[in-house]
């Protein structure tokens, strides 16, 4: 495969803010409790130290979802979206009575429930709003069974804190799951069009997340320069691809378990790692924390796949309470379900989409928290000259992020793609 690069390379080395959405129409029949109030831009994320170390723990706490899941099925392709799955999380700790919102708030890396309450502010009120050329939409909703009434204190809690509505809903009626989905699929711009097939009449309360972004590349590929390569996917088989290909002064660091480069999009706020690992290495959240650290302006040759795929992972509430994420003894008394009334977590859905190409990069994700009745069981609880090289010809990460405080939107491996005839 090496030798059938060096044309590529000869070839490259001689060339070398935004409004936040709003849906257009609300789905029928679904009436919100109370609409939270428009969300007041900040044009830069002040945050105090804690909060810094705090980022380092929200992050990794995703990253963990995605080592794990890759490590379930090795030779997929994987994205997770570090943000969504944390977003929903939080609202649910933010509502939750007792020691729960804190054992939440922990696992998250936050030292108590108001320090995770005041980040998320923060972050919905700075990342959509960061770079007016990139388009982010952070999305969040409560839906709650029509038989309680909540606090408007409670309502307005989670209004100002996250963004999100209250809606009143019956969780009998079929309905629910095409509300819902419909919620999903405006929020992520027809990325993913479902989030849930069906959901349990017993539901009392649910939680929705919903992330959108879109960004041009700072410095996009040429298209005339796109050509045949090969890749090797990670059972061996070689399949033709359609590489892209620059050289350009890039972010650019390594040591002993990868490499890694950084394409900025639009005005430089957000960018995309490309990490190619050695073979066979499982990158960490730490390793790839240290590489973010030593980068350094350097000329870069990169090789990279045009690459699109979505990704369902089902229920991962079994991983985040390995995570530390509780299963059971949930109360609710600011919604105004009965304290009586022990609620569990049934199931936490997330499902993301990526597609990345000459002049950017598209992606979504979806998280949906279910929380019901408790049942009656017990819940288990290499230089070459003076360039640097990023050849994406074998499985490599990517992350999407907020370059100044190196916030994680997404984290992803491909690992396979599919064999693209010649033209």
């Amino acid at each position: 495969m090496k030798n059938k690069l060096l044309p590529i390379l000869a070839l490259v080395l001689a060339a070398c803010g935004n409004e936040s959405f709003e849906p257009e129409n609300e789905s029928e029949g679904l009436e919100p409790i109370e609409i939270a109030e428009p969300v007041k831009p900040m044009s830069k994320l002040i945050m105090s130290e804690s909060q810094i170390n705090a980022v380092e723990g929200y992050n990794a706490f995703g990253w963990n979802i995605f080592i794990v899941v890759s490590d379930k099925d090795a030779a997929a392709n994987h994205v997770v979206s570090p943000v969504s799955i944390n977003s929903a999380l939080s609202i649910l700790g933010e509502m939750t009575d007792g020691e729960n919102g804190q054992k939440i708030s922990a696992a998250l890396g936050m030292t108590d429930v108001e320090e995770m309450s005041d980040l998320n502010e923060k972050l919905i009120k700075y990342l959509p709003y960061t770079d007016k050329d990139t388009e982010l939409s952070l999305a969040n909703a409560v839906w709650l069974a029509d038989r309680y009434t909540p606090s408007q204190s409670m309502v307005k809690t989670i209004g100002k804190k996250y963004g999100a509505t209250v809606r009143s809903v019956d969780f009998r009626d079929s309905r629910v799951v095409d509300l819902i989905n419909g919620w999903v699929n405006e929020y992520t711009r027809g990325c993913i069009p479902e989030i849930i097939s069906k959901i349990d009449p017993l539901t009392e309360l649910s939680v929705t997340n919903a992330m959108y972004f879109n960004g041009k590349w700072q410095m996009p590929f040429n298209a005339e320069r796109t050509m045949p390569g090969e890749f090797q996917n990670t059972d061996g088989q070689v399949v033709r691809v359609r590489n892209m290909n620059m050289c350009e002064e890039l972010a650019f660091a390594e040591d002993n378990f990868a490499c890694m480069t950084s394409l900025p999009f639009d005005d430089g706020k957000f960018c995309m790692d490309i990490i190619l690992p050695a073979e066979n290495h499982h990158l960490t959240y730490e390793e790839y924390s240290s590489l973010c650290a030593s980068c350094s302006t350097d000329s870069v040759v990169l090789i990279l796949p045009r690459f699109e795929f979505e990704a369902d992972y089902g229920n991962i509430a079994e991983i985040t309470h390995v995570l530390g994420i509780p299963c059971s003894n949930y109360t609710f008394t600011g919604l105004g379900i009965p304290e009586t009334n022990e609620i569990s977590l049934s199931n936490i859905i997330h499902k993301t989409y990526i597609s990345v190409g000459e002049y950017g990069a598209e992606a979504a994700a979806a998280t949906h928290i279910g929380m019901q009745i408790a049942d009656l069981s017990e819940d288990e609880e290499k230089t070459v000259h003076e360039y640097k090289y990023v050849i994406c010809d074998r499985p490599f990460n990517f992350v999407i992020r907020e370059r100044e405080h190196n916030i994680v939107l997404l984290v992803g491996k491909v690992n396979s793609l599919p064999d693209t005839p010649r033209r």
